[in-house]
């Protein structure tokens, strides 16, 4: 057995020999971080994702409404890029708050009452019949929207460690946030896969009970919001020390876990964590707005969003030009034709049937984007980088969107609906590794705070890019093209930025491998009270492995010498990095044993480690 492998053996054994000591009630219950992470997965993710999905229907169905509603209600590209920017305007105002009444809440509390308050508000839209009450009611739908991304992003952070570079313990689940999250959030991508053959089934009940499609669209999936959001209020577990998916001993191992991870994340504030009331409770997570890095981001993400709201809402009008007989991303026959269909008298029979056709057309840019979000994400967290995997997409993304016009005009539809697809795949796919980012530099409240202001950030670009996409179709009588270069210019400018961003994306290739084996257990890869290992371990003809940093002899050889390569300097280096680590574990080989122990506060947890004349077999 080589050196690390003994080295993570040794590990096992310890937290394994503590958890016998300290429970040993719990000491037959193996605990599995492999399976701990895929009951995570198969309760999480579902809820959320549902979530997300209703979200984005309700927030994003106008963009297959307009098909229908910009005709009746007269609106021209300008009217109607304003009504969905309007969206972020209270969305933005409402979401650092309402961010920080989830952390005090709970996601199950928070989060069901907003949904419930959305799916209200999302049936309201079947009953606008002016430009006042449909502008009206997207600000009022952006406030009680405001909880629930930032909501999902704090609740998931609550289970899922933030600094992992790969499944636990080399499983095939994501152990992750940033993979967790990817998940969730490919429900922005998704939701208008499902969204594209769900609206135009819906279309196509145009004339039942005296209503048009577009209002059966807001009512029906408006009713389904509503009934999901007291489903939630019962279903989603609140905490991990709560999780009634997981047995005893799993939600004890989850709770210690994520109590490392916090107390790791947040030793660089911890006097400021110690601060009570209310007004500390503001403060703590408004001073993320002081933070450079978060800054840098959300001047990043509000141009992407900028990009990707636009091509949400404008998709089906996009995609409705593409394939017009006009040809019509640079002009059409009819002023404004690309916004309200040609102009404000009834649908014919060929109307309805080119509506559904776009509806569905529409679904397949989000199929590439929601492919492109779960492939990055998972390359993202093996590698353990976010640099290039969010600048690159961005980039192609930008790159591919440029051409499309010319695609277009040179070639014909087909070539430019497949640009328009791929530049929809490369945008959305640096969701994993840029919102997981946040969590790397900060902890708990301040992560969940982060979040919260650059997506709050973001919704500003979630303004600009509907409300520039129609200004500048109108200003091009109908057409698109500068306003796809537009777009274009936004993701070469943010793609760049992420490139450059200066702040750590990663951990070196030994950092990395260091605190995997570290004993404190981190990012829950090793520290693992599994009795079991011990005991398969010392069925191996009844030899032990020592407890990294030591010899067979007992002499403590230092951290950085477990593992360390042929270079001496190396070997220095990785010694002073572990330096804290190496004074944990004096006395190990004294023959007394200590355990686990706790200080002052759940978040202070010290691995104390115990291997009591252990030979070594190492070589």
């Amino acid at each position: 057995m080589d050196r690390e492998g003994s080295h993570t053996v040794a590990i096992k054994r310890a937290a394994a020999h503590m958890a016998t000591e300290s429970d040993p009630e719990q000491a037959d219950e193996a605990v599995d971080p492999d399976v701990v992470t895929r009951k995570l997965n198969n309760h999480l993710v579902p809820w959320l994702f549902t979530l997300g999905v209703l979200c984005y229907l309700d927030r994003t169905n106008l963009s297959f409404a307009a098909l229908e509603l910009n005709r009746d209600l007269g609106l021209s590209c300008s009217t109607y890029g304003l009504g969905a920017a309007l969206f972020f305007v209270s969305y933005a105002l409402f979401q650092m708050p309402s961010t920080v009444v989830c952390a005090r809440l709970g996601a199950p509390v928070w989060l069901s009452a907003n949904i419930v308050a959305w799916g209200a508000v999302a049936c309201l839209f079947a009953a606008a019949n002016s430009v006042p009450a449909f502008l009206a009611l997207r600000f009022l739908l952006g406030a009680t929207e405001s909880a629930a991304f930032p909501g999902m992003w704090y609740h998931l952070s609550l289970f899922y460690p933030a600094d992992t570079s790969g499944p636990a313990h080399g499983g095939a689940a994501p152990a992750g946030l940033g993979a967790a999250y990817a998940k969730v959030a490919s429900c922005t991508a998704l939701a208008q896969v499902f969204g594209a053959p769900l609206a135009a089934a819906i279309l196509a009940m145009d004339g039942l009970a005296g209503l048009r499609g577009w209002q059966w669209l807001f009512l029906l999936e408006g009713a389904a919001t509503v009934v999901f959001g007291a489903a939630l209020r019962i279903g989603l577990a609140p905490s991990p020390a709560k999780a009634r998916m997981l047995s005893h001993a799993e939600r004890e191992w989850l709770v210690e876990r994520q109590a490392q991870a916090a107390a790791r994340g947040a030793a660089g504030s911890a006097g400021a964590g110690r601060e009570g009331g209310l007004m500390a409770a503001i403060k703590r997570p408004l001073s993320v707005v002081r933070d450079w890095r978060i800054l840098w981001m959300a001047g990043c993400w509000l141009l992407v969003a900028a990009v990707m709201f636009g091509m949400t809402f404008f998709m089906p009008l996009l995609v409705a030009a593409m394939f017009s007989e006009a040809g019509g991303l640079s002009s059409s026959s009819g002023h404004h034709a690309s916004c309200n269909g040609g102009g404000h008298g009834p649908q014919t029979a060929s109307d309805k049937r080119r509506s559904v056709f776009v509806a569905l057309a529409t679904a397949i840019p989000f199929i590439a984007a929601a492919t492109g979000m779960n492939i990055n994400a998972r390359l993202a967290e093996r590698a353990n980088e976010r640099h290039r995997h969010a600048g690159v997409p961005i980039l192609l993304a930008g790159a591919t969107l440029a051409v499309t016009p010319l695609a277009l005009r040179f070639v014909g539809p087909a070539l430019a609906f497949t640009c328009l697809s791929l530049a929809a795949g490369f945008c959305w796919s640096f969701h994993g590794p840029f919102f997981s980012w946040p969590a790397v530099f900060l902890s708990g409240e301040q992560a969940a705070a982060g979040f919260a202001f650059i997506n709050s950030v973001g919704a500003v670009g979630g303004f600009i890019g509907p409300f520039l996409l129609g200004r500048l179709s109108d200003r091009a009588d109908g057409g698109f093209t500068a306003a796809m270069v537009m777009l274009a210019c936004f993701l070469g400018a943010s793609g760049t930025c992420l490139l450059l961003f200066p702040a750590p994306g990663q951990r070196s290739g030994e950092e990395a491998g260091d605190k995997e084996q570290a004993a404190d257990g981190g990012g829950g890869h090793t520290h693992l009270p599994a009795a079991s290992a011990v005991d398969d371990a010392d069925q191996e003809e009844g030899e032990a492995v020592p407890l990294a940093g030591h010899t067979s002899n007992g002499e403590h050889a230092g951290w950085g010498s477990v593992a360390a390569g042929p270079d001496e300097e190396h070997s220095q280096r990785r010694q002073q990095q572990w330096e804290p680590q190496r004074e944990r574990l004096r006395g190990v080989g004294s023959g007394s044993s200590r355990s686990l122990s706790q200080k002052g506060s759940r978040g202070d947890l010290e691995f104390q480690p115990i291997l009591q004349g252990r030979g070594d077999r190492s070589s």
